[in-house]
C-alpha cells in the first residue's frame, strides 16, 4: 500500500528548499536499532523514494557494501571513515552523477572519532538545510550510564524520536542500559567498537548491581564529596 508514501521526505524544490527532517533511532545494545534503520529506509525504497546509507568504518559488523543487523537483515551501504566524506560523497552522487537522495541513513553514527563529534553535527545541519531526510541510529549511553557523544544534540535537533528497548541479558526485565564484559572497559576507550561479544544489555537496576560490584560509581560518589 503506497497511499502514504513518501509524507516524511524532506523535498529539494526548484529554487526553494524545504529543509529536511531528522529522525533518530537509540537505545542500548542489543535493542533492534540497525534492524529498525533497515526496515524504514527499506519502506521508504518501497514508496520510490531513493536512499542511500552510510555507517562508519569502525563498524565492525559491517563489511563494505552493506550494513547487516543481527537478525540477518541486510541494505546497501557506503563504509567512510568521517563525516566530512559522508558530505562530500552526497554532493559527488547529486551534483556529478546526477542521483535523487530524498532519505540519507546513517547507521552506528556515534562510532566516528571523538574528535569528529562536531564535524558530524555540521554535516548533519548541513545535509537538514539541503532538504535531507536523515535516519540515525546510534546508543544514548556509554558503558557508564552517560551520554554517549553526539547523541544528546542529535536528540535535541531531532524532528522524531524513536526510544527501542532491549532485554536485560541478567534477569530479562526490560533493558535500557549498556555494560561492557570487561571489568570496567577502559575509562581512556569510552568508543570500543563490538557486538554482543564485548557488551551487555542490562535493565537499570542489574547496571547498577555491576557497576557497583567493580567500583565504577566511585566517580559518582566522589562528585557528591567534591559539591557537598
Amino acid at each position: 500500500n503506497k497511499t502514504n508514501c513518501g509524507k516524511e521526505s524532506g523535498n529539494i524544490m526548484s529554487g526553494n528548499v524545504t529543509r529536511g527532517k531528522l529522525k533518530v533511532i537509540f537505545g542500548p545494545m542489543g535493542s533492534g536499532k540497525t534492524d529498525r534503520l533497515i526496515t524504514l529506509l527499506k519502506s521508504a525504497e518501497f514508496c520510490g523514494l531513493k536512499i542511500k546509507t552510510f555507517f562508519p568504518s569502525a563498524d565492525t559488523r559491517s563489511n563494505d557494501i552493506t550494513i547487516k543487523s543481527r537478525t540477518g537483515e541486510m541494505i546497501a551501504a557506503v563504509v567512510v571513515e568521517n563525516p566530512k566524506e559522508l558530505l562530500d560523497y552526497v554532493d559527488f552522487s547529486i551534483r556529478l552523477r546526477g542521483e535523487k537522495i530524498d532519505i540519507i541513513g546513517i547507521d552506528e553514527i556515534n562510532l566516528f572519532r571523538q574528535s569528529e563529534y562536531e564535524e558530524i553535527i555540521i554535516v548533519i545541519e548541513s545535509l537538514l538545510r539541503n532538504g535531507f531526510t536523515i535516519y540515525a541510529s546510534f546508543l544514548n549511553q556509554d558503558w557508564r550510564g552517560k551520554n554517549f557523544g553526539v547523541a544528546g544534540e542529535l536528540m535535541a535537533m531531532a524532528d522524531e524520536l524513536e526510544h527501542l528497548k532491549a532485554i536485560c541479558m541478567q534477569c530479562k526485565n526490560i533493558g535500557t542500559a549498556t555494560k561492557t564484559f570487561k571489568k570496567g572497559g577502559s575509562k581512556d576507550k569510552i568508543i570500543e567498537a563490538g557486538d554482543l561479544d564485548i557488551y551487555e544489555a542490562l535493565c537499570p537496576a542489574c547496571w547498577q548491581n555491576k557497576m557497583e560490584v567493580i567500583g565504577e560509581l566511585n566517580w559518582l560518589r566522589n562528585d557528591f564529596a567534591m559539591n557537598a
